[in-house]
């Protein structure tokens, strides 16, 4: 059992929320008034109170993906390895059913040798029992699709 070449920090990723900044401008003979309305601060004031800006209801935004039940893996380290250069659009969601955080599961992410050696028949089971569905794998897997 050896570690793989490429490590990974997991981010655990929280409930989807709605994030909006929207700036308008009044033009007035002689003034420029502008004012900013954001998520959190739904009545905006310009700078000199000639204009008021309330936004009525709430923008209404596709249901988002639910993606609490995915670990976002980045990879970190080594720094050379050219899987780092590819950038983020090689990051990988992976559910957090297949993650082992104590190391005790065979073929989960952070499997370690107290699984492996857990599974008995040392003799007659194939070498690299125990080692599927690892980022590795996951990460070829998926430039085949």
């Amino acid at each position: 059992l050896r570690m793989g070449s490429i490590w990974y920090s997991g981010y655990n990723i929280g409930t989807a929320m709605p994030v909006y900044n929207i700036q308008f401008s009044v033009n007035s003979t002689n003034t420029t008034s502008s004012v900013t309305l954001t998520s959190t601060a739904n009545v905006g004031l310009s700078s000199d109170g000639s204009v008021l800006a309330k936004l009525f209801g709430t923008l209404t935004l596709s249901p988002p993906q639910i993606l609490n039940t995915q670990v976002l893996m980045i990879p970190f380290r080594p720094s050379d390895n050219a899987r780092l250069a590819l950038g983020s659009g090689y990051w990988m969601l992976v559910p957090t059913t297949a993650i082992t955080i104590d190391g005790s599961e065979c073929n989960k992410i952070g499997v370690s040798y107290s699984a492996f050696e857990s599974q008995g028949n040392a003799c007659g089971i194939p070498a690299g029992s125990c080692l599927d569905g690892q980022l590795d794998s996951l990460f070829k897997t998926a430039l085949l699709q």
